[in-house]
C-alpha cells in the first residue's frame, strides 16, 4: 500500500518557529528556530491572545535566525514590556544589537561565578 501524499505542494519558506506557552504567574514564551515570515505574525498572535494583566517573559536560548521583521516583533515585544531570558549563540548577539537587555537566570549567574 502507498502512503498517502498530504502535501502535494512546494514549500517556499525555509524554516519553522516553536512557540511554547507556560503560564504560572507570569506568561512564558519560549521561541525555537526562525522568527521570519509568517511566524512573525503567528507571535504577535500568540502575545496578543495571552492574558495581558500577567508579566511576560520571552526564552530566546534557541532563536536561530530573525529576519527585519522578526527583530521589530521583538523590540516591539521590548516596548509592551516583556523580559528576556537564555543567551544563545545567536539570540545574545541579536539582543545585544537591538538593545534589549537579558534576565539573567541562576542558571547564568552561577555559570559566569565559576568563569572567574
Amino acid at each position: 500500500m502507498q502512503p498517502t501524499a498530504f502535501w502535494t505542494g512546494t514549500c517556499h519558506f525555509n524554516g519553522v518557529l516553536r512557540i511554547t506557552a507556560t503560564t504560572t504567574d507570569k506568561v512564558v514564551l519560549k521561541l525555537e528556530g526562525r522568527l521570519v515570515g509568517p511566524w512573525v505574525d503567528e507571535l504577535r498572535s500568540t502575545v496578543l491572545r495571552t492574558n495581558s494583566s500577567q508579566p511576560l517573559e520571552i526564552e530566546v536560548a534557541d532563536l536561530t535566525f530573525a529576519d527585519a521583521e522578526g527583530e521589530n516583533a521583538l523590540s516591539w515585544l521590548h516596548r509592551l514590556g516583556a523580559r528576556f531570558r537564555g543567551r544563545g549563540p545567536f539570540s545574545g548577539y541579536l539582543l545585544d544589537r537591538l538593545n534589549i537587555p537579558l534576565k539573567e537566570t541562576a542558571f547564568e549567574k552561577r555559570d559566569d561565578a565559576h568563569r572567574r
